[in-house]
């Protein structure tokens, strides 16, 4: 039997009963998760085209501003900062560092290491 994620099973009968009195199952939260601060921003390149980014905290407002505009390497360096200090505030939180940090930052070096290094690349907007 499970009750919100739980195994009753594993749990020996006698605990279990004293579980289900204490909480019934109209009650029972097991770790709710742990909402974190999500940001967006989006990076405009030269040509026109939108690039968005993800950040699991605010971290990153810190960094980038909208209208802000700075060379792709740059970029790239500031990302790598903001990003993994979004990481480390997601791993004090929660007890591990976000993994949707590590795949927008390869993302962000994939594209914008495609660039020159002196390409301009605009923050367009920050959420």
């Amino acid at each position: 039997m499970a009750i919100a994620g739980l195994d009753f099973d594993l749990i020996p009968k006698r605990k279990r009963m004293r579980c289900l009195v204490r909480y019934p199952r109209s009650k029972i939260h097991i770790n709710p998760p742990v909402q974190m601060p999500e940001t967006t921003f989006t990076a405009e390149l030269p040509d026109g085209s939108f690039q968005p980014c993800y950040s699991p905290s605010t971290v990153v407002k810190k960094y980038f501003k909208m209208g802000q505009q700075l060379p792709a390497d740059e970029f790239i360096r500031l990302s790598r900062i903001a990003l993994t200090e979004a990481s480390e505030l997601v791993r004090e939180r929660i007890g591990f560092s976000s993994t949707a940090v590590y795949s927008s930052l390869s993302e962000i070096e994939r594209w914008a290491g495609a660039l020159p290094p002196d390409t301009p690349v605009t923050i367009s907007h920050v959420t």
